[in-house]
């Protein structure tokens, strides 16, 4: 259906017309996000309320810039897509069950961490609390007996960081859904959301995994090469969404009346 080399040159095609206007967006999105996380700093429950009502939004904002870079001039107010025409609150509520989803997923990983935390810190303690001077046969060793449930829950923990990481995969599509129709409903973009990266999830994880080699070469100039590698993961990320979006209108998944694929262009400018 899609191979990573199409996505990835598709998404070259159109940075020749807006890489630097992408790299902007990308740097209003990203001062944004830190001025929210500094002032959210000083307000109780406030880094909530930024991730909700702005991170979020913005999130789906730079989506819809990068996919509108597809079929149109590039335009810097796209990223600010979702706070126009009663869009806004439909967009925080399906970003916000997403993300609650999420979270949910997430705590099988947690228990397992727990556990092992508190089993281990409290065997510890018991040794390291215990006289450890006193003489032969007597003195204390160090209990093991927890190392087999220490594995387990190990194996608990890494379980739920894959399943977790699957999730996020199934869910990656509503941020993108919400750009063609922000109307939709969070409970019915999340279903078309895992419908659409059914049986893709692999493919997904090796496209990811090819920017690494990218991703180390900006950690190599301080983090500034991410404002150049961005652009490319983001344009690269609607291509694969308009795959996807594709392959679900004809398998009868959905219509192009929901997503409003043919009216994009005239219909979601702002």
């Amino acid at each position: 259906m899609w191979t990573r080399a199409e996505l990835k040159s598709k998404a070259k095609a159109v940075l020749r017309n807006s890489y630097w206007e992408s790299i902007v967006a990308v740097i209003i999105l990203g001062a944004i996000s830190i001025g929210a996380a500094l002032v959210a700093y000083f307000i109780p429950f406030g880094s909530i309320f930024a991730m909700l009502f702005l991170t979020f939004p913005m999130t789906v904002g730079l989506n819809f810039f990068f996919m509108q870079n597809q079929i149109a001039p590039s335009r810097i107010p796209n990223i600010f897509y979702p706070f126009n025409s009663g869009r806004y609150m439909n967009i925080v509520g399906a970003m916000a069950w997403m993300y609650l989803f999420t979270c949910l997923w997430s705590l099988i990983s947690a228990a397992g961490f727990i556990i092992v935390l508190i089993k281990g810190m409290s065997s510890l303690m018991a040794y390291l609390t215990a006289d450890n001077f006193t003489p032969s046969p007597y003195a204390p060793t160090f209990d093991s007996s927890w190392i087999p449930s220490l594995v387990a829950c190990g194996v608990i923990y890494i379980a739920g960081l894959v399943i977790t990481y699957i999730k996020g995969l199934s869910y990656s599509m509503t941020a993108y859904i919400l750009t063609d129709n922000p109307y939709i409903g969070y409970a019915r973009a999340l279903k078309l959301s895992m419908a659409m990266t059914y049986g893709q999830k692999w493919e997904m994880f090796v496209l990811y995994l090819s920017f690494i080699g990218w991703g180390l070469l900006a950690l190599l100039t301080f983090g500034i090469g991410f404002l150049f590698l961005a652009p490319y993961v983001a344009a690269t990320n609607a291509e694969l969404y308009v795959k996807l979006r594709d392959h679900a209108i004809n398998s009868g998944l959905t219509t192009p009346q929901e997503l409003n694929v043919y009216n994009t262009n005239q219909n979601n400018e702002i």
